[in-house]
């Protein structure tokens, strides 16, 4: 069985997704919000995105 290896950029590109699938799972717990009510996922995601990407 051979090992896959992953190159920098793939590593770069995981750690990415990987942040950015965290932030939207958190953001979409109702804690996340004011009012207790669950942020929709389409926004959970952008959020999510922009601040991975953009900080």
């Amino acid at each position: 069985m051979a090992k896959a290896r992953l190159n920098p950029a793939q590593i770069l590109a995981l750690g990415f997704l990987v942040a950015i699938i965290i932030g939207t799972i958190l953001l979409s717990l109702p804690v996340s919000t004011v009012n207790g009510q669950r942020l929709p996922f389409v926004d959970a995601l952008f959020t999510a995105t922009s601040a991975t990407c953009v900080t």
